[in-house]
């Protein structure tokens, strides 16, 4: 059995892959892009410069979903503008999911006076940035994850029916690929557990997002010399069209109007 990433990362490709036949990606797209994530201006892509245009990309994002969550134009959120934009009219367990979104509105609320201005709200689309809301999210799903209650998340539990070193035993796996490179990346200190802490970055999302730039990034670099150039991306279109990417690549074409 697939470790849970995997189920979210093909529901996320399905999405795009809607979206994808309204406004299908294009291969001009991705040249539009390319100086974008170049950051330093070197005609190159390097895996850091990938990972950063995503973030950026994710704040921008943000800044927009902010505008349409300030109902009222003061410049603040208040709790009930947040509740009602995280929790859909009918959202089944409605309860919990709105006192789910008072704790991580609670968490981000830095100066305690109900209201959140853009730098704090900001972090529930970047909850990275904050360490209070990464537990208050790693608390919500932790039970879920941590079947025998012993306080850690061990790599049966995180992908259940795997074999002790799951690396040999999947290496030719695309998607046992993904969840080895996440468990490396969320396992830091290397005990082939996780704690709490450790767990955040999933289910904060950011340790995903870094799989998925990772896998762009390796699959770019056909000359290995650690950046993807103009001419490697548009050579992507392709695989991106079948890959889970395709949703961080629908979204930047949204997001920056392209």
């Amino acid at each position: 059995m697939h470790c849970r990433l995997t189920v979210l990362l093909v529901v996320l490709a399905a999405t795009a892959a809607q979206e994808a036949e309204e406004e299908p990606l294009l291969r001009e797209h991705l040249t539009k892009l390319h100086p974008m994530m170049d950051k330093n201006g070197d005609g190159q892509v390097h895996f850091d410069e990938l990972l950063r245009f995503a973030h950026d990309s994710r704040l921008k994002a943000a800044k927009n979903e902010f505008k349409l969550l300030d109902q009222n134009r003061d410049g603040q959120a208040s709790l009930r503008e947040v509740v009602e934009a995280f929790v859909p009219e009918g959202a089944v367990p409605e309860k919990e999911l709105k006192d789910y979104e008072k704790r991580k509105f609670r968490a981000v609320d830095l100066d305690g006076d109900k209201l959140l201005t853009w730098k704090e709200a900001q972090n529930l689309w970047l909850p990275e940035q904050s360490e209070k809301l990464q537990e208050v999210i790693a608390d919500h799903t932790w039970k879920d994850w941590d079947m025998d209650r012993d306080g850690f998340i061990s790599k049966q539990e995180f992908s259940p029916g795997e074999s002790e070193d799951p690396e040999l035993a999947f290496a030719n796996d695309e998607s046992r690929k993904r969840d080895v490179m996440l468990w490396k990346i969320l396992d830091k200190n290397g005990d082939n557990r996780l704690d709490k802490k450790e767990f955040a970055a999933f289910g904060s999302n950011v340790a995903q997002i870094e799989v998925q730039m990772r896998m762009v990034h390796e699959q770019g670099d056909t000359t290995g010399d650690g950046h993807i150039s103009l001419a490697e991306l548009e050579a992507m279109h392709e695989w991106i069209l079948g890959a889970n990417a395709i949703y961080h690549f629908q979204t930047w074409v949204q997001h920056h109007e392209l």
